[in-house]
């Protein structure tokens, strides 16, 4: 993926204020100062910084689904069956936790 739109969708600006961010050197990559906006980085191995602060690359994902009658919208609960108790393993994994109703 192109480190400037990595950032864009990021929100650390619009694609032309990412690209001042790296103009002022103050986006690193591996602990290398990158003034490239073109340049394309590995979400799953490369360690980029903005500032300092680590940017978080993970993927975040949601599950929409409808939730039987008889569960609640928990992780876990004493009383109830727990929607996570419907998910596979692998979401879980992927750190899947339940917001609420939508």
């Amino acid at each position: 993926m192109r480190l400037d739109k990595l950032l864009a969708n990021k929100a650390y600006g619009s694609r032309k204020e990412v690209h001042q961010l790296l103009k002022d050197q103050r986006v690193t990559i591996n602990g290398e100062i990158t003034t490239k906006k073109d340049i394309h980085v590995d979400i799953e191995s490369d360690v980029i910084t903005v500032d300092g602060q680590v940017v978080n690359t993970k993927q975040q994902y949601y599950v929409k689904f409808h939730k039987p009658k008889g569960y609640v919208t928990a992780v876990e609960d004493a009383k109830h069956p727990v929607v996570m108790d419907l998910l596979p393993p692998e979401y879980i994994k992927m750190g899947v936790v339940p917001v609420g109703r939508l």
